[in-house]
């Protein structure tokens, strides 16, 4: 089973179904058949229109194989990170966005495992979760 992690950006999670889909040679048509799904709720995650909840991100994600629990890495973000606006390194700033992303992806394997033992104790997980930062 290949690596996933669900993150809660319209965007993040039309790239990753996007790159499935490119990967697996799919349609929106096959994507929704093997999710139980409308086109029409595909073709909105990929637009960005909507964002799934975790569970169906969940959902999608192992309906085509893929398991949300580990990261997957992205290098081409990571590359960029080093440099700041004028285009110049900048350590202290790439440090700062090195470290929220890891926390990032620890809040979203928690999520998802919240998700997963409420779904294996019978309970349903229907509300979309929010965390916002207080700063």
């Amino acid at each position: 089973m290949d690596e996933i992690v669900y993150r809660s950006s319209n965007s993040y999670f039309a790239d990753q179904l996007r790159h499935i889909m490119d990967k697996e040679n799919l349609s929106i048509r096959d994507v929704a058949k093997k999710c139980g799904m409308t086109e029409t709720s595909i073709s909105r995650y990929l637009s960005e229109d909507r964002a799934p909840n975790v569970r169906d991100a969940n959902w999608i994600f192992e309906s085509l194989g893929y398991n949300t629990f580990i990261v997957k890495k992205e290098s081409k973000r990571k590359e960029n990170l080093r440099k700041n606006g004028s285009g110049c390194n900048d350590y202290v700033a790439y440090k700062a966005i090195k470290k929220a992303d890891s926390d990032r992806n620890k809040i979203s394997w928690l999520i998802d495992t919240f998700y997963r033992i409420a779904n294996y104790a019978g309970f349903s997980i229907e509300e979309r979760l929010t965390i916002k930062s207080q700063v």
